[in-house]
């Protein structure tokens, strides 16, 4: 008796890390979706626009999908990753960095500040593509752990090459960063 009792609560606990687990498989592309509340951020000289976006437009280059929570310390993740893609001068023709940024997950009333900042991103890396996902569709289609951040490195067919939920270490950074290199 003692031992279905621990079973049935086994189960239990184990039930929501089946529903709630990455549904990023390396090696495949990645699971589609689209975002059309807010959505991809357009610019147009000084003004910035807002566009659907869709899972399916992450082919053609290899990429690095950045999904965060839209909070400050979300953002201070994986800032070393980051760094990290920036100096090793990557060519835009070649590669791009999607940030895709879950306002799902900002406090609440400081969305305007976070919209501010993405804004202000843009502008500095225009050829970067920067993508607003107000309902955490992204996050939950891909299976993405709640205010966190992950990284994904995908090649031109828009397979995934590289992924992980949560800080990259300093050997995962050179390691993802590598991987870039090798697959442009």
């Amino acid at each position: 008796m003692l031992k279905k009792i621990w079973g049935v609560l086994l189960v239990i606990t184990l039930v929501p890390a089946w529903c709630f687990a990455a549904k990023i498989t390396v090696g495949e592309p990645l699971p589609k979706v689209s975002v059309s509340d807010a959505g991809k951020l357009v610019l147009t000289g000084d003004n910035i626009d807002y566009a659907k976006w869709s899972s399916a437009e992450l082919s053609g280059k290899v990429r690095t999908v950045y999904h965060l929570a839209g909070s400050m310390g979300a953002s201070k993740i994986n800032e070393a990753y980051i760094e990290a893609v920036k100096t090793a001068d990557l060519s835009h023709e070649i590669y791009q960095t999607v940030t895709v940024l879950n306002l799902d997950d900002a406090l609440w009333g400081t969305t305007g500040i976070v919209k501010g900042k993405i804004n202000d991103k843009k502008k500095e890396f225009p050829t970067s593509e920067f993508v607003l996902d107000a309902d955490a569709t992204v996050r939950k289609a891909w299976g993405l752990e709640k205010d966190s951040s992950a990284v994904i490195v995908l090649d031109k067919e828009g397979k995934v090459l590289k992924f992980k939920d949560g800080k990259l270490s300093d050997a995962e950074i050179k390691d993802f960063v590598q991987t870039i290199k090798d697959n442009l």
